[in-house]
């Protein structure tokens, strides 16, 4: 499979994150079907480098999903948290 960089974690940022209809469960739901098992591995990888490096701005992230955050501080826990509830067993993410 060959993807455009990103290609994986914005496709599903816009599609299960926007401000409109947020369904992190759906997400999660669609990383975790066994069929899913590259796509899933992709996301968590190109998340925690979003993360790591703010390789997709706050503005950028604002315009897919409409989710609104006071500063990039905000938004940088909001990602995280999103990470933590995917991959790590954490709380909901709170935006």
């Amino acid at each position: 499979m060959d993807f455009e960089k990103f290609e994986i974690l914005k496709g599903r940022l816009e599609s299960y994150l926007d401000a409109n209809a947020f369904s992190i469960d759906e997400l999660d739901d669609n990383l975790s079907d066994p069929g899913n098992k590259d796509i899933r591995a992709i996301f968590e990888s190109e998340l925690k480098e979003a993360i790591d490096t703010g390789a997709i701005s706050r503005e950028e992230f604002q315009s897919m999903t409409a989710l609104p955050f006071d500063d990039d501080a905000d938004y940088a826990r909001f990602l995280q948290e999103v990470y933590d509830y995917l991959f790590a067993d954490g709380e909901y993410p709170e935006f």
